[in-house]
């Protein structure tokens, strides 16, 4: 995205949703049930939003990627869910990291 002086976290947060929907299409063995975890509830209420609203161009990009991803799996049940920030849930505090590093510029 850039630095942290010119985005949000909630942007980070959106647009990291929207790229995990792109590691579910590109998953082929993942055809029924998929759940995206988030500790940002503010990303996933704006994933249900379709009106305009603050970052709406990434809530576009969202649901454009999970209608691509419905139509190569019309019967994939995806979920999005809240998780606790930093509660040692397996997954989530590498992304978190990863996250970080990406917005110092580390890693893309």
């Amino acid at each position: 995205l850039g630095p942290s002086t010119r985005h949000t976290v909630y942007e980070a947060e959106v647009v990291a949703t929207a790229l995990g929907v792109e590691l579910l299409r590109r998953e082929a063995r993942c055809t029924q049930v998929a759940s995206i975890a988030l500790d940002n509830t503010s990303a996933i209420r704006a994933s249900v939003l379709r009106s305009p609203a603050p970052g709406h161009y990434l809530t576009d990009i969202f649901h454009t990627a999970v209608r691509e991803l419905k139509v190569q799996r019309p019967n994939l049940r995806l979920t999005l869910r809240w998780v606790p920030g930093h509660s040692d849930i397996l997954g989530n505090e590498a992304a978190d990291e990863a996250a970080k590093e990406a917005a110092r510029g580390r890693s893309s």
